[in-house]
């Protein structure tokens, strides 16, 4: 392989690295075989892989880094000789510019941590200086050769040099990719703690997300269905209504958008869902349909009650657990005397607790009470 065709192939394997963890091995591998070295390693020097820090290598494990950034970071010859040359982005560094051969022997870091690795001759790339923002105490590529044999050549070192900007360029895509999933995790979390139903939807009334109290929706199968990934009403009649609304609502710019409200008829006969629905940015990028026309859609049942479960309400209300097991049941619609008997205790006792909770609450009377709890379930 020609030394051009080379280059390509190390580019292309790390245009593809950002796309998953396991793949940056592979890079590292493919860099040393490159490079001619031994090991190689592309790593945050300061946060070792159990504080949070990037790793990836070839021939060096991670306990290597763990016993590293533990005992011998400190007694690094190679970062603490020369520093400044470390704030450098993109600066490419050889060993003989940092310590001549005979001190590196005579030092403890290569005498206790490198020679049994193997390990005596470096070339190393500073993606990130230490002192960027990207990632605490910055970003090293480094690559390895035994003691015993001679230091890396100029085409070795120009093929790294070449490679740097590549480096950094992949990784800054990699953590990008990683805190965009990071807040997407965190979207569908927040989501999914809400009691009204929610759902993600384009023009054609595909579905791009659902909540778990719209999942419960589906379920329930009272209103809305899901057919083949697009979203239907129950009833026939509503799926041309539902689809026309959202159509409306994702009409082209320059048309002025249907009503944001839609009633939604039920198999059941209940009274309809109210679906609230607001078109999303364009530039959202919300749940790996960046670009694309979509729609958040609300959805309420009029008559379901937003209950929450007795140990929030002790923390809400600072109710006892008899006193919170007590309350959701009256908020189900429970008579006391029903209550009372379902928990296996006296009257007397029952109104004793909800007198309890009607000091603690405010609450005058149960149908308040009802009102109080069934309002602190709603988000």
């Amino acid at each position: 392989m020609d030394q051009l065709a080379r280059f390509s192939r190390l580019v292309h394997l790390l245009q593809e690295a950002p796309l998953a963890p396991n793949r940056w091995d592979a890079v590292v591998s493919a860099i040393v075989a490159a490079t001619g070295g031994s090991e190689g390693i592309l790593f945050s020097p300061e946060l070792p892989p159990s504080g949070g820090g990037f790793w990836a290598s070839h021939s060096i494990l991670p306990p290597h880094m763990e016993t590293y950034a533990a005992h011998y970071g400190t007694k690094d010859v190679w970062r603490h000789s020369r520093p400044d040359l470390y704030r450098v982005a993109r600066r490419l560094i050889a060993d003989d510019e940092l310590i001549d051969p005979v001190s590196m022997r005579r030092s403890e870091f290569y005498t206790d941590f490198l020679k049994p690795l193997a390990i005596g001759r470096l070339v190393c790339g500073v993606v990130h200086p230490s002192d960027s923002t990207a990632i605490a105490g910055g970003l090293l590529l480094s690559i390895f050769k035994p003691m015993r044999e001679p230091g890396f050549d100029e085409p070795q070192q120009d093929l790294m040099r070449r490679l740097i900007p590549h480096v950094q360029a992949a990784f800054d895509t990699w953590r990008l990719l990683g805190a965009q999933r990071r807040t997407q995790d965190l979207s569908e979390a927040a989501l999914d703690a809400l009691a009204t139903a929610v759902l993600l939807v384009d023009r054609e009334a595909r579905l791009l997300f659902a909540n778990r109290a719209a999942e419960g929706l589906f379920a329930d199968a009272d209103g809305l269905a899901l057919r083949h990934g697009v979203l239907v009403g129950v009833l026939e009649r509503e799926t041309t209504r539902l689809h026309a609304f959202l159509a409306g609502l994702l009409a082209p710019p320059g048309r002025a958008p249907a009503i944001h409200l839609h009633r939604l008829a039920r198999r059941s006969g209940r009274p309809s869902y109210a679906c609230f629905a607001h078109p999303l940015p364009s530039d959202a990028g919300l749940f790996d349909v960046p670009g694309r026309a979509a729609a958040i859609v609300f959805v309420r049942d009029p008559v379901a009650r937003g209950l929450l479960e007795p140990e929030a309400l002790q923390q809400l209300h600072d109710l006892s657990h008899a006193e919170a097991l007590l309350a959701c049941l009256l908020a189900q619609g429970f008579a006391l005397g029903a209550v009372a008997a379902l928990r296996g205790i006296s009257y007397e006792t029952a109104r004793c607790q909800l007198k309890s909770v009607f000091d603690k609450t405010g609450c005058r009377r149960q149908a308040e009470l009802v009102a109080l709890l069934a309002g602190s379930g709603r988000i």
